[in-house]
């Protein structure tokens, strides 16, 4: 089985590229045959190499004391490394969903569409600069709390590696990239819920290593319960991936499996409670059911787009406008979804289920690519749609550094004190010229990171240790998740980007000594 896995993951890469590449070029039947005959060799090489080499990976145990001193340097050096980067775009990169949550705390009209507990310390700090007549000091504060809470978060991961066995060397190289990898260095500067879910979720995988190395103690329990609790408030799509790989952990846990399922429970039901209390408390609205209709919305828009007569049925038109599929982005599903006929959808659910299923058993083909297309992104390494999704609006590429507006006032007075730093980073991940370097670019992949997460699962499931594979499962099912959404971003890979290094450290510690 662990042969068939090992294969199975070589193979399934070497797919996906092929799949990638047929989508994104024109090629004839003889390229084809001769490219899949070149990639299934290719896959063969490597699923040997792995199948050979697996064997001399071996899994560290988990050291839960962290040395404190370890800590404390690199959260200076990590932070030290990110106030350059904030001074170039001080007061802080406004970009995003920024104005839509500064405008639920400004109006005091919420929707859950947004994460209120985020909408509220974002939008809050902006709304008390506005009082003290110093809008711009609002993004500023919330810049520099999460530059520290970031750093903080990243410096412990270093500090639990280190205390878990890694080399100091190692332990430098992973301090060096939470710090200076511009992925990071960006987002920490930047205002999106991304940043602090994302550490959420590497405090929640370092918790979970943690849980099922050692007993559940009250501190443990405690860790776990507001880890996941704020997790979970943070991101929506946390919810779905969490409750989905929930059972799965169950299946596979060792010990402690009834305290673990009592302790899960308590958390589903503290995060009800904190959930609903926000809503209460700020009346916050639902947000349209057509939110989580990305894919559905693609599908139907492509049959739309490619075939006239579909367009002009009144069928697909009562649920979504002609206007609209005119505007069809195969990478973006938000030209469909904001402009469909929402409260058609609302009212007849079953009548739009039935014409998502009659199109789709119709046209299975325009529904398959559309699927593919919106998502490619996050699965074919070579890919470069996630690098210009909005086209030429100005201020965003692979990155953003735009400064979006709330009641005709930009978010923050931009001051750059490092222009020259501004304009490098600028002309890299904005204006994309990182893809002129080549074997680099691949770095910036999310579905490079993707491709990392699943070797080191397939080496973790080769060595049979169970308590490693909890973390990974919520991963993956964190990633499945990001498939069934509007698009692919960088920022929406981000929560596994961070917990790479981790995992990866965890793997590579006894190798060194064998």
């Amino acid at each position: 089985m662990k042969k068939v896995v090992c294969y199975g993951v070589c193979y399934a890469f070497f797919i996906a590229f092929a799949i990638g590449y047929i989508l994104n070029k024109n090629i004839n039947i003889f390229s084809l045959v001769c490219g899949g005959i070149f990639l299934t060799a290719v896959g063969g090489i490597a699923a040997k190499l792995l199948w050979r080499y697996a064997p001399k990976f071996t899994l560290t145990h988990i050291n839960i004391k962290i040395n404190f001193k370890v800590f404390i340097i690199s959260w200076i050096c990590i932070l030290c490394a990110y106030i350059p980067v904030w001074l170039a775009f001080y007061p802080g990169i406004a970009s995003y969903d920024v104005n839509i949550q500064v405008k639920y705390v400004m109006e005091n009209h919420f929707s859950t569409h947004h994460p209120i507990l985020h909408s509220i310390l974002l939008g809050g700090l902006y709304k008390v600069g506005c009082v003290l007549e110093k809008p711009g000091m609002g993004i500023d504060y919330y810049t520099l709390i999460q530059m520290i809470i970031l750093s903080a978060v990243f410096a412990y991961a270093v500090a639990y590696l280190y205390a878990s066995g890694l080399s100091k060397k190692l332990c430098i190289c992973y301090a060096v990239f939470y710090g200076v990898f511009p992925i990071n260095s960006i987002l920490a500067v930047s205002a999106t819920k991304d940043a602090l879910f994302a550490v959420l979720v590497l405090l929640y995988v370092m918790n979970m290593l943690q849980l099922q190395e050692g007993e559940l103690s009250k501190k443990a329990i405690a860790g776990n319960i507001i880890i996941t609790v704020l997790m979970l408030l943070m991101r929506n799509n946390a919810l779905y991936a969490w409750m989905v790989s929930m059972p799965v952990m169950l299946l596979i846990i060792k010990k402690n499996r009834k305290k673990f399922a009592v302790l899960q429970f308590c958390i589903l039901i503290l995060f009800f409670v904190f959930s609903q209390g926000l809503i209460a408390l700020t009346g916050a609205e639902k947000s349209s059911p057509v939110e989580m209709l990305s894919v559905p919305a693609q599908q139907m828009a492509r049959v739309g787009y490619y075939h006239e007569e579909v367009k002009e049925s009144s069928s697909l038109s009562r649920f979504i406008p002609e206007e609209t599929i005119e505007q069809y982005n195969p990478y973006l599903a938000d030209n469909i979804k904001f402009y469909m006929n929402s409260q058609n959808v609302r009212n007849n659910k079953k009548g739009f289920i039935n014409e998502w299923i009659t199109l789709g058993i119709e046209h299975p083909k325009e529904y398959i690519e559309a699927f593919l297309y919106n998502n490619i992104g996050f699965w074919y390494i070579n890919d470069l749609s996630h690098t210009d999704i909005y086209g030429d609006k100005e201020g965003f590429g692979y990155l953003t550094d735009a400064r979006l507006s709330y009641d005709g006032n930009p978010i923050g007075k931009e001051h750059s004190y490092f222009p020259l730093l501004k304009q490098i980073y600028h002309n890299c991940f904005v204006e994309n010229q990182y893809l002129n370097i080549p074997i680099i670019r691949l770095f910036f992949s999310p579905a490079f990171w993707w491709w990392l997460l699943v070797f080191i699962a397939v080496i973790i499931y080769y060595k049979g240790d169970r308590n490693y594979m909890l973390p990974i499962v919520f991963l993956i099912v964190y990633y499945v998740t990001l498939l069934f959404g509007p698009t692919c971003l960088i920022r929406y890979m981000y929560p596994i980007i961070v917990c790479i290094p981790v995992l990866l450290g965890m793997i590579r510690k006894e190798r060194k000594e064998e």
